[in-house]
């Protein structure tokens, strides 16, 4: 199991991911003000290796976009500080 450090508690702060399986992962993300855009690339997490990104759309609107490969497995819009279920 991780150890805890500064940046895994950046990364459930800002990202909000938690297992909820053995694939399927929620994650809750948290675009700071300002920012268009923010990922984390390459995650070896859950059986699997794969990227996270998080873009703004609108004011309080955010896409979730999860890939593995270059294809996208994952991609949903919802409100900022929505929860997202992505399952690999």
């Amino acid at each position: 199991m991780f150890g805890r450090s500064r940046s895994l508690e950046s990364i459930e702060g800002l990202f909000g991911i938690h297992p909820v399986g053995l694939r399927p992962f929620d994650c809750t993300p948290r675009l700071p003000s300002g920012w268009d855009r923010m990922s984390l690339d390459d995650i070896t997490a859950f059986g699997s290796r794969f990227s996270v990104e998080v873009r703004a759309e609108a004011p309080e609107k955010i896409r979730l976009i999860v890939t593995r490969d270059g294809k996208a497995l994952f991609s949903e819009a919802g409100a900022s500080g929505a929860a997202f279920r992505a399952n690999l």
